[in-house]
C-alpha cells in the first residue's frame, strides 16, 4: 500500500495552522452535533467517470464506498474547533445456496473549523480543512484502507438558542493506494446542527 507523500499531506497541514493563527477570534460555540444533506461528486483518477450522489443525509464516498456519516463539534478555544464525522454501516448479504458475505465500512474524519470573524453572534462565515480514513472489510478477505485530506468553506447561522444552519463547498483528495484507485470529492451540502447551549 502506497500512502501520501509527506509533501502532499503536511502543506495542506502547515496553511491550515497558519490561517487558524492569523484569523481573528470568533464567537465561542458549544459542542456541536449536525447531519448534512446535499451532493456529492466523485471524481476517479484517469477516468472520465463521474458519480453523483443526492442524499438526505447526504452520503459520503465513492460507488460501494458511499456512507452516512455525522459529525461533532467540539469548542477548543474561543472561536475555533474540532470536528469530527463519523460513519458505519455493515451489510450482510444471505445467497440462495446457503452461502453469506458480509461488508463492513467505517468512515472517519477529523478536522479544525475556524470562523473568519465575530461580526455577527448569529452567523459567522469559516474555512474548514482536516483528514479522513476508511477502511473497507469484506467476509474472508483482507480490509482494505485509504487516506484522504481536503478543505471547504461554509457558514452557519443560529436559529434560535439550540439550532444551526450550515451551508459548506468541501474538497476532498483521495490518493490512490494499493488497496484503492484516487479520486476526488467534491461536496455541496447544507446541513442541521444542534448545540448544547
Amino acid at each position: 500500500m502506497r500512502f501520501p507523500t509527506c509533501r502532499s499531506v503536511w502543506y495542506p497541514a502547515a496553511m491550515l495552522v497558519l490561517l487558524s493563527v492569523l484569523m481573528p477570534p470568533g464567537i465561542a460555540r458549544a459542542v456541536e452535533l449536525g447531519i448534512d444533506a446535499g451532493v456529492n461528486v466523485s471524481m476517479l483518477d484517469n477516468s472520465e467517470q463521474k458519480t453523483i450522489g443526492v442524499g438526505i443525509p447526504l452520503n459520503e464516498g465513492l460507488d460501494i464506498l458511499s456512507i452516512q456519516t455525522a459529525r461533532l463539534g467540539l469548542p477548543v478555544s474561543s472561536s475555533g474547533q474540532v470536528e469530527t464525522s463519523l460513519g458505519f454501516s455493515l451489510v450482510r448479504q444471505e445467497g440462495f445456496s446457503g452461502n453469506s458475505s458480509t461488508l463492513a465500512h467505517f468512515l472517519g474524519g477529523l478536522s479544525y473549523l475556524q470562523p473568519f470573524s465575530s461580526a455577527t453572534p448569529r452567523s459567522s462565515p469559516y474555512i474548514r480543512g482536516g483528514v479522513q480514513f476508511r477502511v473497507l472489510a469484506v467476509s474472508d478477505e483482507t480490509p482494505v484502507n485509504q487516506f484522504g485530506f481536503g478543505a471547504g468553506l461554509g457558514c452557519r447561522w443560529r436559529i434560535g438558542q439550540v439550532f444551526a444552519g450550515r451551508v459548506e463547498g468541501f474538497g476532498a483528495r483521495w490518493p490512490e493506494n494499493d488497496d484503492i484507485r484516487g479520486h476526488w470529492d467534491l461536496t455541496f451540502r447544507v446541513g442541521l446542527s444542534a448545540f448544547s447551549s
